[in-house]
């Protein structure tokens, strides 16, 4: 589990992956073509869960070059409701791809790694978890992960309902422990088709 110590690193800027282009070569989310992942599905089946709390499965991972998705789900296995982050710095929805520079270093706030933020959930996230409900979809973005990176999921911020459980904090997040190595970059060749059908 991380904490909010999570926000400050998620400040990171990540305008400075915007796609473009300069004048010498051509980049997308400020990576180089070149550099970009190749593509690649990963046929999971993490199950993990914050004791007492959510149980999270992650059935497949796809990462390429322009984006990534991952087949999830979650349950609320807690005798409260849950609820689920609305947006803005008090409730923020850190759902995502986390990339690690290497497998050792499971904090998404350690310098070097950083999350890309899901950008589209199907079906739609729930405002609320009962208790024994659950959650079956989609999350993806179309910025991809670096190359050769350790990938993790990031789920949260969740939230207990009021009165918070004993001995649990008012809220949680959840990094997997399961991870995986994005592709290795495509490479010249396929950076200059993918210029020139672009």
């Amino acid at each position: 589990m991380i904490g909010f110590a999570l926000l400050a690193m998620l400040a990171f800027p990540l305008a400075a992956c915007g796609g473009g282009s300069s004048t010498s070569f051509k980049t997308y989310y400020g990576i180089r073509l070149e550099n970009l992942p190749k593509h690649k599905v990963y046929r999971l089946n993490w199950l993990e869960g914050q004791p007492g709390a959510m149980s999270f499965r992650i059935k497949r991972l796809e990462v390429g070059p322009r984006g990534w998705s991952a087949d999830v789900g979650f349950r609320n296995i807690s005798k409260q409701s849950i609820r689920l982050p609305t947006g803005g710095q008090q409730s923020p929805i850190d759902f995502g791809l986390g990339v690690f520079i290497n497998s050792l270093s499971p904090r998404i706030e350690d310098p070097g790694n950083y999350l890309v933020y899901a950008k589209k959930f199907a079906p739609a996230l729930p405002k609320v978890l009962e208790p024994g409900q659950s959650w079956h979809g989609t999350m993806s973005s179309p910025q991809p992960p670096r190359a050769s990176r350790y990938l993790r999921l990031v789920f949260g911020v969740f939230f207990y309902a009021r009165p918070v459980p004993k001995g649990q904090p008012p809220f949680f997040l959840w990094v997997t422990s399961h991870g995986v190595q994005a592709p290795p970059r495509q490479g010249a060749a396929a950076a200059a088709a993918a210029a020139a059908s672009g």
